[in-house]
């Protein structure tokens, strides 16, 4: 539920207070973000990920999509 989704959204923002450097956090809010339909907060938490972890090729295809779906 949407209910769920914001719940998970608090924590993992909590978590990336926690750990600003760890780019698996930014990459599962960005998921978390797609889930909810929020392309804008997918496309920066994303961007966030790929600038901790640039060799990342999963991160860059993610990434394009949401740029694919926003242009739509």
């Amino acid at each position: 539920t949407m209910d769920d989704m914001k719940r998970e959204e608090q924590g993992l923002i909590i978590e990336i207070a926690k750990n600003p450097k760890d780019s698996r956090l930014y990459e599962v809010l960005g998921d978390l973000y797609v889930k909810m339909n929020n392309l804008f907060d997918a496309k920066e938490s994303y961007e966030a990920a790929m600038e901790l972890n640039p060799n990342n090729k999963e991160l860059e295809k993610k990434h394009s999509k949401v740029l694919k779906k926003m242009v739509i």
